[in-house]
């Protein structure tokens, strides 16, 4: 039998469910987690946990967690809400946090450069949406709650900076982004419902149609083998519209 080995997230002021992960390509097996302290600290951190594998032995191999330098909530930011990396430079990674601040760094998350915008606040289920894109480097979304200012935001300087790109979209949640391969499309899933950006026309349009289940849409997949687009929604099951 194989062992194994596991790492639990300790935040106990986490205020989303799930709390962010991801793990970028480079630098062996290795993956971050957005969420409290790896180190007991009160505060909170990018955490880096890396596997060391044993792959001719009969284990999975031993994690060890360390937390990144920067503490976001010591720097009133509030705490880690959102994460994702580029794409095209897996050295570029982007954050969001619960006081809709949005943060980007150029190296693998040890130092970190604040944006200068007012950005949203995300579902307290899941945070916000960072959508980085696939054929331009420093292009990067941000969906999150939009009751009270536009719910989608576009950089195109890297994080720097951002701009509203919410025509045709209601007063209501992005809960995560997606783009096709090409990014003519964006889609997004959202509490009104699902929603695609076409490029060429700069604005958002409805997906619902017909048959589609007048519900929550929680997340949203681009499957570029099959060109299709997988929505999950909230209690009515899976669907795809394809391309």
């Amino acid at each position: 039998a194989l062992d194994y080995s596991y790492y639990e997230i300790d935040s106990p002021d986490e205020f989303i469910w799930i709390a962010p992960t991801m793990a970028p390509p480079g630098e062996g097996t290795r993956f971050y987690v957005a969420g409290g302290s790896a180190e007991g600290e009160p505060g909170s951190f990018l955490v880096e946990i890396t596997m060391d594998r044993n792959r001719l032995g009969g284990s999975y191999g031993e994690l060890t967690a360390v937390d990144l330098p920067f503490d976001f909530k010591d720097a009133g930011a509030g705490q880690l809400s959102a994460l994702n990396y580029s794409p095209l430079n897996p050295e570029h990674f982007y954050a969001a946090t619960t006081e809709g601040r949005f943060f980007a760094s150029a190296d693998r998350g040890r130092t970190w450069e604040e944006t200068l915008n007012f950005l949203p606040n995300g579902w307290y289920l899941y945070g916000q949406a960072i959508h980085a894109s696939n054929t331009e480097e420093n292009i990067v979304w941000l969906g999150g709650s939009g009751y009270s200012n536009p719910p989608v935001w576009r950089s195109t300087d890297g994080g720097v900076n951002f701009e509203p790109v919410s025509e045709g979209l209601p007063p209501t949640v992005v809960i995560d982004l997606v783009g096709n391969a090409t990014e003519s499309l964006l889609f997004a899933a959202t509490e009104a419902g699902p929603f695609v950006y076409v490029a060429a026309e700069e604005r958002w349009f409805d997906l619902s149609g017909e048959f589609a289940p007048t519900q929550r849409y929680t997340s949203v997949e681009y499957i570029r083998e099959e060109n299709l687009v997988r929505f999950g929604t909230y209690g009515r099951g899976i669907w795809d519209f394809q391309i």
